[in-house]
Order: C-alpha cells, then structure tokens, then sequence
C-alpha cells in the first residue's frame, strides 16, 4: 500500500503484504525486482532489502484468483506486463505508471459463460513482444503484443483437448526464440507454435524449453509422475519416475518451474506445499521435496544468486532462503494484519477486528491514537459480536463449531456448550446476554452461562446453508432475541420458507414471526424498533410484533449487510459494483440517501458506526478508514500490524503518526527511487494526529513548503580520518561499515551537498545520541552555497562505537543516512576506567509566582523520583550526583547552572535523567517552540516575549542535551497545563508533542510526557502523585520488569503506556495517555523488586 501526499511528490510506503494466496511471482532479468499478483493487486518488490515499492490495484474487474495470474517482465526490464481475467495491463517500470490497458473480452464471457480466459504469459528473449495464450468464445489461441505499438495480434489459433478449457500455465521458448511451447493442464493438449509459420502443431506431455535448449515433458498416472529430459530430436536424455500419493492424473498440482543456471538445477513447485528438484541436465537427485521454511504456496522463484524464492498462504508473505532451507528465511514486507471480520461499538469509540491470522483484537480509538484494549489467539477465522459498551466479544468458528465470550474488561474467556454443531452468528447485550444462531436453530444464554437457557430449533437438517448474514439480534434491555433461519415445508416436508422470529429471553417464548429473509438488521436504542434490509430493501418492523413501519427499495444499492445507527433512522448500503468501494448513509425515515464514503481500494468487508459522528470501515486492502458523517470526507486510515500493539495512522494529506515499531517497517518512494522514512520525517511526522481528528480541531499546514517544491533529499558522506587509512562512507551504502579502530580519538569528517536546497544542518550521531554541534573541538573547515562541511574530534568508547551522519537542508528534508561502525579495544597499560555515574536532575514546581497556576503534586513527584532513581539505580552506577530543584529555586539561571555542571563533567558513559513536574507551554508565533514554565514566569499564553526571556525552549533543551557527553539519556515531563486554558490545549498540544518528538529524534535522546494534546494532566489527592507520576514510581519499583528484575527505559514506556490509561479512567471515567518518543539507545533505570 503507497500513499500519494500531493501529485509528483513523495510517496509514503507501507510493506503491506498480500491479502490472498500469491498467485504470479516473476523476477526482473537483471534480478532487482520481484513482482507477485493476488487478487486484484500486483506489488512490486525491491529483491535485495525485501521493501515494497509500489502496489497496482485494479478495481472493478472479477478476481485475480478464479484460476492464476500471469506476470512478465520484458527482457531490458523496462516493462512489466500483468494479465487479469477479462484485461491486460503494461506497466513502464521506469515512471511506475500503467501506459497501456486492453479489455481482452466481456465480463459475461470470462464469468458467466465460462467460454473465455487469459493464460501464462512470456517475455520473447527479443524484448520486444509478449506472448500469451488466450481463449474466447471456445476458440484457444496464442496472441502476440509488441511493445513498441502496443498493437496485439493472434499468432495461431488451435484446438485444446478437454471438455473444460483450462488457462495454459507456462509459455517457454526455443533458443533460437522461434518456437514457442505452450503448456496447459493435462499436459495432453500441449502446442509448440512456430512463430515464423504462424503455425501450431501438437507436443502432448511437453512441459518447459530448458535453459540448455532441451526439453522437459511429463507423465502423469494416480500416484506417480514422470519426468524426462529429451534433445529437440526426441532422444532421452534421462528419466526419473516419481511417486507420491499427492499426484493426480489431471488436477493442476504442478505450478512455477524456475532454473537456476550457475548449478543446473530446477524446483517445479507444487500446490501442496512441496516440490521436485534436481539437475536438468543429468537428473541427478530429481525428487519430491518439502519447500524450505514451511512455504505452502505453489508460486516459486530462483534469484540470480542462487537464492529460492517462495510463498506462505497463512499468513501469506514472500519469504528468501536457501535451497536446502539451511538458512533463515527473509519474509518481505511487513507482517499487516489481514482483515477477515469488523464491527464497531456505536456507542463509543471502540472496535473489534479479527485477522486471516487467526487473531482478534479490540481497540479504542483514542487521542493518542489507536489503544490496545484486547487481544487473543483463535483457531480459525471467526465471526465477531461486540456488545453495547463494548465491554462483551463474541467469536463464532464455523469450522470448528464454538463460540467464545470474551471479557474485554477482565481478559477472562468461556466457551459456550453448544446445542447444535455449526453455529453461525451470535449477538450480544450490554449485560453479557447472548444469541447463537445456526441453520439447525437459536440458542439462549443468560449473563455468565456457558449451558443454553433455551433452544429454539429452525431447520432439521443441520447442514444446511443458511442464506443470511447477520441473522440475529438482541434488544438493549436483554429482554427480547430475534432470529432469521429456514423452517421446513410442504407437503413432503423439503420446501424450506426463511423466516425471522422474535422470542421472550425469560422463556423462550415466541412472541411474532414472519416469512421474511431479513438479513443484517439491529434494535434502535429503545429497543422499539428493528431496522434492516434483505438485497435492495430495506425494512423497519415494531419490535413488539413485527408489523411493518416502512419498507422500501435502495434502487440500487445493496442493503442485506450494512451498519445501523442507534437511532434507528440511518442505516448503510453500498454500491452494487464487482468491489463494493462505496458506502452510503440512508435515512430510513426519509428513504434519502446522505453522504457516501468512498476510498478503499478493494471490496469493504464491514462497516459501523461510533460517537460523535464518526463511522468506521474495513476492507480487503487491510485498511480501516475514519470518515466524518458530517461532510462524507475521509479522515485517517489505519494500518495495523502482527504485534498488536503496533500502528499507523495516515491522514489524506499525507500526515501520519505511527509507534515506534511502525515507524522502522515504513519508508517512501520518489519517482521509482525509495528513500527513507527519515528524510521528510520533519515534514509529516503528525503527533496526536488522531486527537486532532477526533476533535475536528483544524490541522495546520503540511509544510511551509509545497510538496511538489520539496527537492531531491540532500547526500552525506562520513569520513573516518586515520592516518593513511581514511574511509569513506556514503549514503547509498545501507550496510554498515566497520573498521577497528587504532587510538581512541577518532576525527571524522561529515561533508553535505544540498542538491538544490542549501544545508542548513549537518548531525553526527554516536551510539544513537547527537553529538554536540558546538564543541571547541568542532571545525567547521567549508560552507559553500550548496554544500557543506564539518569536522568533530570523537573519544571512542571501549567496544562497538556507531555513528551516523545525516544532512538536513533548508526544507527539513534529510539525506540517508551514512552508516560506520568503529571498534576500539583499550591497551592492556591504559589507565582503569572510571565508573558510570549518574546524573539526576528533578524540577518540582506546586508553588509558582502567580498563585493561579499553583500545582498539587509536583513538588511530591520529583521527590518520589528522586529517591526512587537514587536509591533504584545505586547497584548499576558508581554514583549518582542529584540536583532536586524545587519551587521558588526552579528559576531559568538555576536549571541552566545545574544542567551546564552536568555539562562540564559528564563523561560519555554517564547516564542523565532529567524529571520535569510543573506546567509547559506552545508559543503562538510564526517560530513556534514548546517551553518548560519556570516558577518566577507568571503569564503563560499570549506571553511569547516572556517566554523566550525566563522560559525553557525545546530549542535550548535539545543544545543542552548534544552538549551534554552522556549518550544515554532520558527526560521525563509530567508537565501539564493551566486549568483556565482548556479551550487552547487542543491545537496547542499537537504542535508541543511534534516539537518533543522532533527533538527526541534529533537529539537521540528518549522522552515521556505525561499527557496527549487534549488532555490535562491528572492529579489525585488519594495517590499522593500526579497519576503519570505515581505510574512511573510504580515502574521503577520492578513493576516494568521484564526477565529480569532491570527496567528499562522501553520497559518503562510499555508499562506507562498500558497502565496510565487504566487508573486514570478507574479515576476520573476518562483514560489519560501519555507520550512517548525515544531514538536512542535503550538502557536500565531500576532495579526493581521481583
């Protein structure tokens, strides 16, 4: 999945994998790309990092998967062509933009008649022309398209044995490029054309032109194979009978046959997960094989290094390794999760999604983006239900026939003893009552049972198909269950009619039913009324008994599973095309059709409604979608990953915000060239996106420049200075490269070029953290208009020392970055080593100079971290020098005087915690910057000239920080802000966390903060501590641990970020999030108790 941010400009590049099984995988010739299709998308892959570069989706057409997909790239890899089942797409490789697009026949032919397809596709060794074999109105071919023209013409036309024409699934060519094979399924109808002639002539049992000019054929029985090697003459080469129970005489088991050259040999992948491999040459060690690394899918590919290429279909992913599976595999892409089943909580903000992964999750969309609510593991696919309040889920596996209730509140799970054994749906009340439904009948369940109350039987036979989707429902008070199943007939008893019935819950009674295959409906919030639609109608009954209220037809638009509103006067359709992209609001009262939303990329699964106005939707392009109810625009999408915790959120402007983890997997594309995530990171890069969104608080711009102005991201080069052993460094390098190093000053040299915008900085980062810019041994030895040059002399630590310089030109664009690694061993006569110490800085401010923006806590905070760093971290240092600032002494000139002492004896080893509790600030001006509020600054808004005299600048903070040796450090900031200025904290706040994120990143430096955007910092009189405090001192006591009983500074953010939530809303009714940002070096904090 790529995401435009503005015409011509950059590309943001999620690895999303494919969502169904991998059908096409093709290699470039000169081996750099990988191209796969599935479904209705075609990905290409850049080979040797394993990163997405662009996703084609073609929209409207029917499956990609009836039978296979066919790929191809030209033989000078300028092109690539894709066949789906009714087109043909030509895509130039070089602008990543589809310049030719053919309809090859009717969608009526290819689906209805079954008389139509596309087959294998090749590249001629000429490079100018396509083959492919074609069959329409029962007549097979091959046809030819040439490149140049783009022109497509028939070669021959020929008669293909079987009552059921099967795509052909492999074209190859002669050496002289002459001849052509075409191989299909039977392997009895095979051609070889003479291109030349025009002419096609039979070549049963033919399956591949070899790579020596020989030819391969099979024989297939029931259990047993045969493969043979033959010269163009006829003369067999060698033969090799294999046997195995998976082999049928004519099912399609056999797939992609690849060859690998250097050694001579083939891998024919199969469709059960295995293979035969061998020598093509001699037939030596020809068998039946497992693929390596557990792939099941039948696509398969030989790098040009050797290296085998296969597919997974659960999940499915294009993993690397080698041949005899010695090695680990490299997967491509990023582990996406893949959507199999949605429903939201219309009464709030939450959510369930369940995964082809055989996982389910809910979330709660919050400020702070996205939050992990639950998360388990299922044996199959299931069917969700989530209760009003969304405190109850409900998983359904028809496979395996069970149903589980999930307490998203406690964690506890129970598994329902069920009276039939496929069940289908189920529905939940906000109390825990539940519904099952399957074909054979309705299962009652009271809060917390496991044994069915009562059952209510539909169909006598259980296997049969119940035509409905969301066939039940349950009222608001848990008083009444209604559900739609078949009941048997006629005067032979197998005439089935659908019908939907209500029943008391108390006893099972039936109150009403009616013939009627309503499908997907719900109670409104009253429970009064049940709205829901069956095809193109829509319907609204009396929940009392089921008399009509209105019906009517959509004219158009499908109704049988959209989402209903509480109201019960809206409900959704969507659009009657192949993909059903669209959504529609309907007002049942007026029967009017509102807003639509329309974005996916491929069919929606589900959609819902939330508070507020807001309607979520999932589709098969793995996204989930925030729209606006109010204006039909589309807000954020959202992209989640294996690790539940893990996400993105994009904004249609190309804004986003992501967690850590999502950050490393994602990066972006100009042009056909793939840069890092880094290099406009400053640009887009969108804190507490989601609080904005959610709030409908106005973005600021994007970037002060235009995107399509932004120009060519600036390079870098990393001189290591040794004597007359200089290296040399450059950005296009994304391997690290290491060298020992010899003494332990080091000087090395970062040269920037702007390529059309000047350097405006140059960063040297050692072990993560940035070294200071303004250090008396920095020289700057050349600045010129266009470039620039610096010079830093380094004290290497013992051991592995990293260091990576990055170039930032004057539209905050970064280069890559230019990686090296010096390793330093110390003498065995060099002096001891001195110990680590620590360097703990607590501000606490309750008393400030203007009594109104006096605190509670504060002061009691930084007392608590400073005896619990103090004492906690007294076995992992040598000593700690503490410097508690508290009240009247927090003043600018005392907090700069404590940090500058930190300054002056910090060693590189050191460690240095810096603990904030008081109140922090957003200027307002055109140079916005966040400022820590010292106690003797008394107007915090509307006061940026006061700021800047007696505040403290994110600016100033991260000079401090670079100045400061110490590579590890971390800032805490349990700074909140004045309760009169509630109104502003919501557009202020996002500009305070990108401020603290940008100077996280490019310090190198970890920082906590205490609250999002839209919140207030929360202090409790019964904790003793601000809540993000008292959760932090709860860490450090070994709460946070992990293994062991250290914590670590990520420990700590996994930890604050699981539990602040939880108190704050056992607290206050509402959850609190705090902010986490960290780009250095992971390191312990505590010593906890176990």
């Amino acid at each position: 999945m790529s995401t435009s941010l503005l015409a011509q400009g950059p590309e943001l590049v999620l690895p999303t994998n494919h969502t169904e099984p991998i059908r096409g995988l093709v290699l470039s010739k000169d081996g750099r790309t990988v191209a796969s299709s599935s479904g209705t998308d075609v990905k290409l892959w850049e080979y040797r990092t394993g990163r997405l570069i662009k996703n084609f989706n073609f929209p409207g057409e029917s499956s990609f998967t009836s039978y296979k997909d066919f790929l191809a790239f030209s033989n000078d890899d300028k092109y690539l062509l894709a066949l789906s089942d009714e087109a043909l797409h030509l895509i130039d490789l070089r602008s990543l933009e589809v310049v030719d697009q053919k309809q090859l026949f009717t969608t009526e032919n290819r689906i209805l008649n079954r008389t139509s397809h596309t087959g294998a596709v090749s590249a001629h060794p000429d490079g100018s022309r396509f083959h492919f074999e074609r069959l329409i109105d029962g007549k097979t071919s091959l046809e030819e398209y040439t490149i140049v023209d783009r022109r497509l013409t028939t070669v021959a036309t020929f008669d293909v044995s079987g009552e059921v024409k099967k795509p052909a699934r492999r074209i190859s060519y002669s050496p002289d490029g002459n001849l052509v094979l075409v191989t299909f399924t039977s392997t009895m109808g095979n051609k070889i054309i003479n291109l030349t002639k025009r002419e096609a002539f039979d070549y049963n049992y033919g399956e591949s032109y070899l790579p020596d000019g020989n030819l391969l054929v099979q024989f297939r029985e029931e259990g047993a194979t045969t493969l043979r090697a033959v010269t163009v003459a006829g003369e067999t080469i060698w033969e090799k009978k294999i046997s195995n129970p998976i082999f049928k005489q004519w099912q399609p088991e056999f797939s992609n046959l690849a060859f690998s050259i250097p050694d001579q040999q083939f891998y024919y992948g199969l469709k059960d997960g295995g293979m035969i491999s061998g020598n093509y040459r001699t037939g030596a060690n020809v068998g039946y094989r497992q693929k390596p690394a557990g792939a099941t899918g039948e696509a398969l590919l030989i790098s040009t290094n050797g290296d085998l290429v296969v597919t997974t279909q659960s999940p499915v992913s294009i993993q690397v390794t080698d041949p005899a599976g010695g090695a680990a595999p490299r997967v491509f892409g990023a582990g996406t999760l893949s959507i199999s089943d949605f429903v939201t909580d219309p009464y709030s903000s939450r959510f369930a999604v369940s995964g082809r992964e055989r996982s389910v999750r809910v979330y709660d969309l919050t400020g702070r983006g996205p939050r992990l609510r639950y998360a388990t593991e299922v044996p199959d696919y299931v069917k969700l239900a989530l209760s009003p309040g969304g405190q109850f889920l409900t998983t359904v596996d028809t496979k395996n026939g069970s149903v589980l209730v999930h307490d998203v509140v406690t964690g506890r799970t129970r598994s329902l003893a069920l009276p039939f054994s496929k069940p289908l749906w189920s529905a939940v009340s906000r109390e825990g009552v539940i519904g099952v439904v399957s074909a054979a009948g309705v299962a009652f369940y009271p809060p917390g049972s496991t044994a069915a109350a009562w059952v209510k039987s539909f169909d006598p036979d259980p296997n049969h198909a119940l035509d409905i989707y969301h066939g039940i429902a349950i009222s608001p008070d848990g008083e009444q269950l209604v559900a739609t199943g078949y009941r048997a007939g006629g005067s032979n008893g197998n005439d089935y009619t659908a019908i939907t019935a209500a029943f008391r819950t108390s006893d099972g009674k039936e109150q009403w039913f009616k013939a009627s295959s309503l499908t997907g409906y719900a109670f409104n919030a009253d429970g009064t009324l049940l709205t829901g639609g069956d095809y193109k109608d829509v319907f609204q009954w009396r929940a009392t008994n089921g008399k009509p209220v209105t019906e009517f037809s959509t004219r158009g638009p499908l109704a049988m599973d959209g989402a209903k509103h509480p109201s019960g006067d809206k409900l959704t359709v969507r659009s009657d095309g192949k993909m059903g992209e669209d959504i529609r609001i309907m007002e049942v009262g007026s029967q009017r059709t509102g807003q639509t939303f329309s974005g996916h990329v491929n069919m929606i699964i589900a959609n819902g409604f939330l508070v507020d106005g807001f309607h979520l939707s999932a589709g098969f392009d793995n996204t989930i979608r925030l729209w606006d109810e109010r204006t039909g625009e589309e807000k954020a999408k959202f992209f989640f990953f294996a690790n539940p915790n893990e996400w993105v959120t994009i904004a249609p402007d190309g804004r986003f915000d992501a967690t850590e983890g999502a950050l490393g997997l994602m990066h972006y594309r100009v042009g056909s060239r793939l840069v890092p995530l880094e290099q406009y990171f400053e640009n887009f890069l969108t804190p507490n996106l989601l609080g904005q969104v959610l709030t409908r608080s106005p973005l600021p711009p994007v970037s002060s420049i235009k995107i399509g102005q932004l120009q060519d991201p600036p390079t870098v080069k990393l001189t290591y200075l040794a004597g007359t052993r200089n290296l040399i460094v450059e950005d296009d390098d994304e391997s690290i490269q290491t060298i020992r190093a010899l003494t332990q000053d080091a000087k090395l040299v970062i040269e920037g070029t702007g390529r059309g915008s000047a350097i405006e900085e140059l960063r040297l980062y050692h072990n993560g953290k940035l070294i200071d810019r303004t250090d008396r041994n920095l020289v700057v030895e050349d600045d010129t208009e266009d470039g620039e040059t610096k010079t830093y002399n380094v004290r290497l630590l013992e051991g592995d020392n990293d260091f990576r310089a990055v170039a930032v030109n004057a539209q905050r664009t970064e280069s890559a970055p230019a990686l090296l690694r010096l390793t330093y061993t110390a003498p065995a006569s060099a002096p001891e080593k001195k110990g680590i110490t620590l360097h703990l800085i607590t501000i606490g401010i309750n008393e400030y100079k203007n009594r109104k923006y006096n605190l509670n806590y504060a002061e009691a905070d930084a007392g608590g971290i400073d005896a619990q760093l103090s004492g906690g971290m007294a076995s992992i240092v040598s000593e700690t020098r503490r410097y508690p600032i508290r009240n009247d002494r927090a003043t600018r000139s005392d907090i700069i005087a404590a940090l500058e002492k930190i300054r002056q004896e910090a060693k590189p080893e050191d460690l240095l915690v810096f603990y904030y509790a008081g109140h922090g600030v957003m200027t307002e001006g055109v140079d916005r910057d966040f400022y820590l509020i010292p106690h003797d600054l008394t107007q915090l808004y509307g006061n940026d000239d006061g700021l800047k005299a007696k505040g403290i600048s994110a600016t100033e903070l991260k000079a401090i920080s670079s100045a400061i040796a110490a590579r590890k450090q971390l800032y805490i900031l349990d700074a909140c802000h004045s309760a009169s200025a509630v109104e502003t904290i919501a557009t202020r706040g996002a500009a305070e966390e990108r401020a603290i994120a940008q100077l996280a990143r490019s310090t190198g430096t970890h920082w906590l903060t205490s609250t999002g955007s839209e919140q207030l910092a929360s202090e409790f009189d019964d904790l003793g501590h601000g809540a993000f405090t008292y959760a932090v001192l709860e860490a450090l006591k070994g709460k946070a641990a992990g293994d062991d009983t250290r914590v670590t500074v990520n420990e700590l953010k996994a930890y604050l970020d699981r539990v602040v939530p939880e108190l704050t809303e056992q607290k206050t009714g509402t959850a609190q999030y705090p902010a986490s940002f960290g780009f250095g070096q992971d390191f312990p904090v505590a010593v906890g108790r176990r």
